[in-house]
């Protein structure tokens, strides 16, 4: 993947797109700024789980 790496932390309110509905926007932002996401999402087949516990992932797979 190219892009910059980002190494600081910003929130998405800091980038003016707290009220962003658009999904290729947040998803770009994501891309660029992987501090926005600070947990992993999983998912498998129709069951998804933010991993914020090993117990939450695990229910998934």
């Amino acid at each position: 993947m190219g892009g910059k790496r980002f190494t600081g932390s910003i929130t998405i309110k800091e980038l003016n797109m707290a009220n962003e509905n658009d999904e290729a926007r947040l998803i770009d932002a994501m891309f660029h700024h992987p501090m926005l996401i600070e947990r992993p999402v999983v998912i498998n087949s129709d069951k998804a789980a933010i991993g914020r516990s090993h117990e939450a992932v695990l229910a998934v797979l």
